[in-house]
């Protein structure tokens, strides 16, 4: 994608303002969408298990949409045959729906699982669960309120084992998609009643049974024939929480906003053939990254890393944070991560996060000190370094029997965008 075609000083003006609209600008939990997902289906594709929404695309409005929060209800059975053993992925039951928002017809992301979505949201809240006291005591449950996920089954949650039997239940969750990427900023909101920048979000089941933890709700390692489907109609309420202006004082009509950055999210699996082997993943996109979560999978299920690395030249010795087990520090960044965000994150799930952490009342307290660009276009609009070598990097402990494993990179960052 090019890289920005704005000055500094435009942006400066745009950005006044924008702030100008934020200050006068109220919230309003609409246009709501209600969805459904066919009885019968196993998921894998729109046609298969896609979600059709009334309406089919929000309402055109005077409004700009900051977050879709999205409220989901899946009656299921799991069928475990006979002298088989099934997992439930650990990160259920995120990894249970594709998403894909469209603008103008052109995706700023491709097919992605609402993993990455939940665990965007969960870096952007405070929490604090003292007796979280090593990575694998990271409970998916938090933060969540009287909106707390429930399977219907006491033997299905995230991480279990199901024997031979059958599994059902409903399965209710929620999800949040953070458009508005900083307080006090415009970037990444989408407009509502502009005609060529029409948003749609594309919903579908994901294949409820499949080898990778991030994308399918069931694992079944030794390919036995389990199987899950949905026994009624799957139920999904849209709500696109957006920014308005109705009631101004005499005299103040702030104009409409300009976003032009709004948010791109890759995703992609990089295989990993031998335990101990340092992965590397460059920074290569052009985008001004934000953050980057690395999730590492064998034999169908997450696993800790003994190391972690973001460097700036492609060489470990200019690494900007590096987290070593055979240096005796690895166990920092868990404690780093505590410190910043007052919990701590599923295990297998290494986030590195370039904005800095974000203060809520104090936004303009919280600079892109962090922020990285390997394209120089961005780098120089935001008066950065540019890095166009930067990579993180992970390692699988030696001695780990490998299987299928491989890491899972979702990269969030900005883009210019036509509005």
């Amino acid at each position: 994608m090019a890289a920005p075609t704005i000055s500094a000083t435009q942006h400066s003006a745009i950005q006044q303002a924008n702030q100008e609209f934020l200050a006068y600008a109220t919230d309003k939990f609409a246009p709501v969408q209600l969805g459904t997902i066919p009885s019968g289906s196993s998921g894998g594709s729109v046609q298969t298990g896609g979600v059709t929404f009334n309406p089919g695309e929000p309402p055109p409005s005077a409004r700009w949409a900051d977050e879709l929060q999205i409220y989901v209800s899946l009656p299921y059975t799991i069928t475990v045959p006979s002298g088989a053993t099934a997992l439930v992925s650990s990160l259920a039951p995120w990894c249970a729906l594709i998403n894909r928002l469209s603008i103008a017809g052109s995706p700023p992301w491709d097919n992605t699982s609402l993993v990455p979505f939940w665990l965007d949201s969960l870096v952007r809240k405070w929490y604090y669960a003292p007796e979280n006291a090593g990575p694998a005591a990271a409970v998916a449950q938090q933060d969540t309120g009287p909106f707390a996920y429930s399977f219907g089954n006491a033997s299905v949650y995230p991480g279990a084992s199901l024997a031979a039997g059958t599994y059902s239940g409903t399965l209710k969750f929620t999800a949040r998609i953070i458009l508005q990427r900083r307080l006090g900023t415009t970037f990444g909101m989408i407009p509502l009643g502009q005609a060529n920048d029409r948003p749609l979000l594309q919903l579908y089941l994901s294949s409820l049974v499949g080898p990778f933890p991030e994308q399918n709700l069931i694992q079944d390692p030794a390919n036995a024939g389990v199987t899950a489907s949905l026994t009624a109609d799957g139920n999904v309420t849209l709500v696109w929480r957006s920014k308005g202006l109705d009631q101004l004082p005499n005299g103040i009509q702030p104009a409409m906003p300009t976003v032009g950055l709004g948010l791109e999210v890759d995703y992609y699996q990089q295989s990993v053939q031998n335990a101990g082997q340092y992965v590397m993943d460059r920074l290569k996109s052009a985008m001004l990254y934000q953050y980057t979560y690395d999730i590492l999978v064998n034999a169908q299920k997450t696993i800790e890393a003994d190391y972690f690395a973001v460097d700036l030249t492609g060489e470990t010795q200019n690494a900007r944070v590096e987290f070593d087990a055979t240096q005796g520090n690895f166990q920092c960044y868990y404690t780093n991560v505590h410190d910043r965000y007052l919990r701590l994150l599923p295990s297998g799930v290494y986030v590195y996060d370039m904005v800095g952490g974000e203060i809520p009342f104090l936004p303009t307290e919280t600079p892109y000190i962090g922020t990285m660009a390997s394209d120089e276009g961005y780098a120089n609009l935001f008066g950065i370094a540019y890095t166009p070598a930067a990579q993180t990097v992970v390692r699988f402990p030696a001695g780990t029997s490998m299987s299928g494993a491989y890491v899972a990179h979702y990269r969030f960052g900005y883009v210019e965008v036509p509005y």
